[in-house]
């Protein structure tokens, strides 16, 4: 009797998760490349041979007063990728969650304003309807 369990989960759980699990993943990514980059500076890292973000900024720190662009350009680089992913994460958030308001909507502001012009002008009309009755 009653809905079979599966079915509860596939049609209720599963697309109220999506949301939390994309943030989870984002953030996860995020925490993942700002260890790596820790690690690589503290020369607990990635080693010479290859190159990390961390151990450039390592490297790099020993000239900054002479050549800060040394210092610069990875510490841009991190912030830019950190915060491209976690727009990238918000907007797959907004697509995957079901009662955002923002899922979806590729609308302008005048194409809002028209809509609240729509509503008011309605519901000034029904105002006016029942005024004479």
């Amino acid at each position: 009797m009653g809905v079979p369990s599966i079915k509860i989960i596939v049609r209720h759980l599963i697309p109220n998760l999506g949301s939390i699990l994309v943030i989870d993943t984002v953030l996860g990514v995020i925490s993942g490349i700002n260890s790596e980059t820790a690690y690589s500076f503290l020369g607990l890292g990635i080693k010479a041979p290859d190159t990390s973000l961390g151990y450039i900024l390592s490297q790099g720190s020993s000239a900054m007063l002479s050549a800060p662009w040394i210092v610069l350009i990875p510490s841009v680089v991190l912030i830019v990728l950190c915060v491209s992913m976690q727009l990238i994460g918000d907007g797959l958030r907004d697509a995957f969650d079901p009662y955002s308001r923002a899922a979806g909507e590729v609308a302008d502001e005048e194409s809002k304003k028209d809509e609240a012009e729509k509503a008011t002008a309605a519901a000034g009309s029904t105002a006016a309807g029942s005024d004479h009755e």
